[in-house]
């Protein structure tokens, strides 16, 4: 799960000078909250942009127009045909939700690309997950059930997000251990099954992708050197990137409330002022007239 726009310029003059139009050549297969953002700016920093995410889905942080994109990976959910390769054609790599829950559909629909299992110990990312892409559930948190309501990019595409996440739990992630939603995944009643998921899903990864094609990225313990290594690119003087942290996803979540809460407001000011401009208006009129 994403977080809204914060892509910086520097990132966004890299994503400009590497763009073509290609296939991706490297992709994570990693849950979300096991890195996957700072992965993704890591793709770019070494040349792999622009890098599809969650993010893209819902904000098109790269400019690169990603219209219809849930309803296709709902259908991908669903076992419908998909056609991956022209669905990303405009990027050069990719990771997080949704197209991490599908990796022998990537591996199959490109033979020549690398991929990424980001991982984490498994009751590190539960406790991740809760503290914040949980929150990001239309039915059950107000400011989104507010925001969602926007007829307008990107409140609509938040909207749309829900039922493709829900098919992805259900037939993708969740299969076989009773999650059929993305509210039954972050419910801390289903925790046993929901890290059974995410562990299942790392195995699968290591049974689907051919050794010499996937490197298993532990976060906070694997390197830049590792990740370039593997991709075939020079190791950068930078250190690895580290953004989406739980706190910069709290301040995310308070700017959300804010809006909604404007958003609700909006309507109660507007009528304040003009009962305050009828009042003032009828008030003139009585002291014309008693002139």
């Amino acid at each position: 799960m994403p977080s809204p726009p914060h892509i910086n310029a520097i990132t966004l003059l890299l994503v400009l000078a590497y763009n073509v139009n290609a296939e991706p050549k490297v992709m994570g297969l990693g849950f979300g909250r096991t890195g996957t953002d700072s992965m993704k700016r890591a793709f770019i920093e070494l040349g792999f942009g622009p890098s599809y995410h969650m993010s893209e889905v819902l904000f098109e942080e790269q400019g690169i127009s990603t219209e219809g994109h849930n309803a296709l990976w709902q259908a991908g959910a669903n076992g419908e045909t998909v056609d991956w390769a022209s669905m990303l054609k405009d990027f050069n790599s990719g990771g997080d939700f949704p197209l991490g829950a599908f990796p022998k559909e990537m591996r199959d629909a490109f033979p020549e690309a690398k991929f990424v299992l980001t991982t984490r110990p498994s009751e590190k990312w539960w406790s991740s997950i809760q503290s914040s892409i949980c929150w990001m559930d239309v039915r059950k948190t107000w400011p989104l059930q507010i925001l969602t309501k926007l007829p307008f990019f990107p409140f609509s595409r938040i909207r749309a997000q829900q039922p493709m996440i829900d098919a992805m739990i259900k037939h993708k992630v969740g299969a076989g251990l009773g999650l059929d939603s993305w509210n039954s995944f972050c419910d801390p009643a289903n925790k046993e099954q929901t890290i059974k998921a995410y562990e299942a899903h790392n195995a699968r990864v290591k049974a689907l992708i051919p050794p010499e094609r996937l490197l298993v990225f532990e976060t906070g313990k694997s390197t830049y050197a590792d990740l370039a290594a593997f991709v075939g690119a020079p190791t950068p003087v930078s250190p690895y990137p580290s953004v989406n942290s739980k706190e910069e996803f709290a301040n995310i979540t308070m700017g959300l409330t804010v809006a909604a809460t404007a958003v609700l407001l909006a309507p109660l000011l507007l009528i304040g002022c003009l009962l305050r401009c009828w009042s003032r208006r009828g008030g003139a009129g009585k002291k014309a007239k008693g002139a």
